[in-house]
């Protein structure tokens, strides 16, 4: 891995992507998505699908001409729980907060607000604060140390659209994600989604963060991560005898929760970090001693599975998620069934998913991607 200095390409890179996606969210129209072994960038104009009524949904057009790209990202998951604590290290105050599985978006803002919590508890006179990583967690870390008044330079060695987060689906819910809590502290996790889901509520409210309220319909044991939302939160299922989807005759559930769609949201999260007077600076770190070098005695590691290369933690696996795009189409709900999931966003449909627990590899497996698809086609199909 390479240092970047402050002032190479990357960084100008970093920021031109964050630019063009919050455009293209701006717009509401076409949308840019990254794709892993495809051909970069892909711009495509939304499919207006006919709706059948005023209480039934159309279903997706699953047809070949309808796939743009096939991608995959590697999830940060931790057995047992989310590392949210500090760890000092001689005059370096190191705080972590990694672990998040595919719950990521979930769990941003309201591990964000732990670490402030830990800060103003721990820091002692320190104002100046790095962040390692630019994902959804180091974004959302550096948003709320921001706006307590703290000065905050965020490392990356990523540019936005490579990293896990940007690849992401996503829908608000604790999917994939150990929900131990720290010894003490009984309460944490349920704090965690309340903090986050009472933020991801507002900004749906704004209407221009990429987060919108969407209704997901579960079938059969579909949905995994949904039925960990507390039912203060929305959580408890609504019971009906027929899915709402057209040429569906399947009974199921209407859980209402928030799509989030990574290249609006983190755009746009990136912008306010910078207004508020954050630096994003290109760099990597090879081992802790490259992290308490830094001129900022407070460090808050949000780099996921790079965690590794800064202490051992066995705790911590990758796990390979696999997804297919197909061209946007108006299609206002979630979908998810026992052998995969559907979130229709404004620059494309995501398909999904696999859940490879030790696998690293970013490359997208095409038998892999071929079952995701064939696996909708027959949900359809056969429903």
């Amino acid at each position: 891995m390479r240092n970047l200095d402050d002032s190479g390409l990357d960084r100008r890179r970093f920021l031109r992507i964050a630019a063009a996606g919050l455009a293209a969210g701006t717009l509401g129209g076409a949308g840019g998505c990254a794709a892993r072994g495809g051909s970069g960038a892909i711009a495509a104009e939304s499919r207006e699908v006919p709706q059948p009524g005023p209480h039934v949904f159309a279903a997706p057009d699953l047809s070949d001409g309808m796939v743009m790209a096939t991608r995959a990202g590697i999830r940060p998951y931790r057995s047992g729980r989310v590392r949210v604590e500090c760890e000092p290290r001689g005059s370096t105050l190191l705080l972590h907060n990694y672990g998040h599985g595919g719950a990521g978006v979930t769990l941003s803002f309201g591990c964000a607000a732990e670490i402030l919590r830990l800060v103003r508890e721990r820091a002692g006179e320190a104002r100046s604060i790095a962040v390692l990583g630019a994902g959804v967690i180091g974004l959302t870390t550096a948003y709320e140390l921001l706006a307590a008044g703290f000065r905050v330079r965020v490392y990356t060695r990523e540019t936005l659209d490579r990293t896990t987060s940007w690849l992401a689906g996503a829908q608000w819910a604790p999917s994939l994600v150990a929900r131990g809590n720290p010894p003490g502290d009984p309460a944490f996790f349920g704090r965690v989604l309340r903090d986050s889901h009472a933020r991801f509520n507002l900004l749906a409210a704004r209407g221009d963060w990429g987060v919108v309220r969407r209704p997901n319909f579960v079938c059969g044991d579909g949905g995994g991560g949904l039925r960990h939302i507390p039912s203060e939160l929305g959580g408890t299922p609504e019971i009906v005898a027929r899915l709402p989807i057209a040429g569906l005759a399947v009974p199921g559930e209407v859980v209402h929760t928030m799509l989030i769609e990574p290249p609006v949201f983190l755009p746009r999260l990136t912008s306010e970090v910078l207004a508020l007077g954050g630096e994003i600076l290109p760099r990597s770190f090879e081992s802790i001693d490259h992290v308490l070098a830094l001129r900022e005695r407070v460090v808050v590691n949000c780099l996921g599975l790079g965690t590794r290369a800064l202490v051992d933690d066995p705790r911590l696996v990758g796990m390979r998620g696999q997804v297919v795009l197909l061209r946007p189409q108006n299609l206002p709900y979630m979908l998810s069934h026992g052998d995969g999931h559907m979130f229709p966003r404004h620059d494309a449909v995501v398909l999904g998913g696999t859940v490879e627990r030790g696998v690293e590899d970013p490359t997208p497996n095409a038998a892999a991607c071929g079952r995701i698809l064939a696996a909708h086609r027959r949900f359809f199909a056969g429903a």
